[in-house]
């Protein structure tokens, strides 16, 4: 008795195709697995740390929750599934804390412009508010130089 003839016909398939997708996600995990997760995450800010962590958990229930399936174990009232909606919804937090730290662009060049002091700037105030005065410079420069010939 071979091993093909173990298995209905009709579960053959599946569980070739099931086969394969279990190859699959061994290359897939591979990298992960042969690696540490100390080394993965000391390159990593906060953020990132946590979405790497909270991929592995969410991999893990995974996997556990493909192998209830296969046992037949009834999954609508189990924890299992409590736990892979508390992991999602952290996830979604996450996501969005990632979206809100990255400045969008404009808003950081109008930051930067606004922020720094400019002495061509300031030059350019000082000529503007001297045409609309009608202030050209050179009455200070009379008074100044009438105030030192005056004091000598």
């Amino acid at each position: 008795m071979g091993d093909e003839d173990c298995l209905p016909d009709e579960l053959e398939e599946p569980c070739t195709s099931f086969h394969n997708s279990l190859g699959e996600l061994e290359q897939s995990l591979k990298p992960l697995l042969d690696s540490r997760l100390e080394d993965m995450l000391e390159d990593l800010d906060p953020l990132e740390q946590a979405s790497l962590l909270l991929l592995n958990t969410y991999t893990l229930n995974s996997l556990f929750w493909m192998f209830l399936t296969t046992q037949g174990v009834s999954l609508s009232d189990h924890p299992i599934k409590t736990e892979l909606d508390r992991i999602q919804k952290t996830m979604a937090k996450i996501r969005n804390k990632q979206k809100g730290a990255t400045p969008k662009l404009s808003g950081a060049n109008r930051f930067v412009r606004n922020a720094l002091w400019s002495l061509e700037e300031k030059n350019q105030q000082k000529r503007f508010t001297n045409e609309n005065t009608g202030d050209d410079g050179l009455s200070k420069k009379l008074k100044l130089e009438e105030d030192l010939s005056s004091n000598h």
